[in-house]
């Protein structure tokens, strides 16, 4: 997960759950990012981060420098959690990077690395059945000022379809 992720999950109430659902991995720069920098501005969401890190909840793992990534990071002008989460990621052993960074995630999509949003993330969550549909409903409301217009909008259509489905059957 890089920090844009982790952290509106984080404000929507759903870190818990995604928590429950997923081994969530995320690089030192990440921690630096939605942790130890806005726990010294007093961001309530930061410190919540950081009681999971503490208590193993999220894990933090160092990216191993293979070049050839390196200079694919540099060459786009990555930088911070976005440049570490594609260097972990290429460390090997995930099967995706969790980000709402719209530049980040067009450079995932070229290099074909699957990626979820943090509604994707939910409704990935709530099709395995692990959350209730309201419960989906309230998070995504919450997460409706945090993520792009098309974002929230996409993924309301897709519960819809869902929802659909469901009655169908």
């Amino acid at each position: 997960m890089d920090s844009d992720s982790l952290i509106k999950l984080t404000k929507a109430g759903a870190k818990g759950i995604v928590l429950d659902s997923f081994d969530v991995c995320i690089p030192p720069k990440v921690r630096e990012e939605c942790a130890t920098i806005p726990k010294k501005e007093g961001y309530a969401d930061a410190f919540e981060i950081d009681e999971n890190l503490k208590k193993g909840r999220i894990t933090v793992k160092k990216p191993t420098k293979k070049p050839d990534v390196d200079e694919i990071v540099v060459y786009l002008g990555l930088g911070g959690g976005e440049a570490e989460a594609l260097r972990l990621y290429h460390t090997g052993g995930f099967d995706a990077i969790s980000s709402d960074d719209s530049k980040f995630l067009k450079i995932l999509d070229e290099f074909d690395i699957t990626y979820l949003t943090p509604t994707a993330v939910i409704l990935n969550i709530y099709k395995r059945g692990a959350l209730s549909l309201e419960r989906v409903k309230e998070i995504m409301k919450k997460l409706k000022n945090l993520v792009s217009e098309e974002e929230y909008y996409l993924a309301i259509n897709e519960l819809e379809k869902v929802e659909r489905e469901a009655n169908e059957n």
